[in-house]
């Protein structure tokens, strides 16, 4: 679903650019690779637009786990990738060819914590957290961001990805008290 959000956005941009004369003038052209949102996918795709010389960008991955995967394949073969994903640990890569739209689950966390402290007035924050790397990274500057005003987060519980009954980690979450 994403990734046909990202097809037409990028297809209306390049109409618009191509309209107007292209860039240098010359018209751009699109190359749309599915990476079904997997890292070994992704992988593939950037080897095979870094082989191509025509190509000299790349809008994605978008999922993290592709981001940290094709980092070094990006470096290689020198081709910018205009990434999506949000775990902070993108964020440390230090790779002159990645460059990310959107913000990262470190500024995530740390805006939604200082709302909920501050202008909420929360005292007693929980945690309910995806056991992945981007829950687990959330959680992990929410603890930080908290410890940084004087507080600790009063419970924490996680759950796993595609769990849809989380009725006993709320229970225990209300039971510490959580605002």
């Amino acid at each position: 679903l994403e990734g046909d959000f990202v097809v037409k956005a990028v297809n209306m941009a390049i109409d618009e650019i191509n309209a107007g004369g292209g860039v240098l003038g010359r018209k751009l052209e699109v190359a749309i690779q599915d990476d079904a949102g997997q890292a070994d996918s992704s992988v593939m795709v950037i080897q095979k637009f870094g082989e191509d010389k025509d190509v000299v960008g790349v809008i994605g991955p978008h999922m993290s786990a592709s981001v940290l995967a094709i980092d070094s394949i990006a470096t290689q073969y020198q081709l910018p990738c205009l990434v999506g994903g949000t775990v902070k640990s993108i964020s440390d890569l230090n790779n002159d060819y990645i460059y990310r739209h959107r913000n990262s689950d470190r500024l995530n966390a740390v805006v939604a914590t200082d709302f909920l402290v501050h202008h909420l007035n929360c005292s007693k924050i929980g945690i309910l957290y995806n056991n992945a790397d981007l829950g687990n990274g959330a959680k992990e500057t929410i603890e930080e961001t908290l410890e940084s005003f004087g507080m600790k987060v009063v419970a924490a519980e996680a759950h796993n990805p595609g769990d849809v009954d989380m009725t006993g980690q709320i229970l225990r979450l209300k039971d510490a008290g959580v605002d």
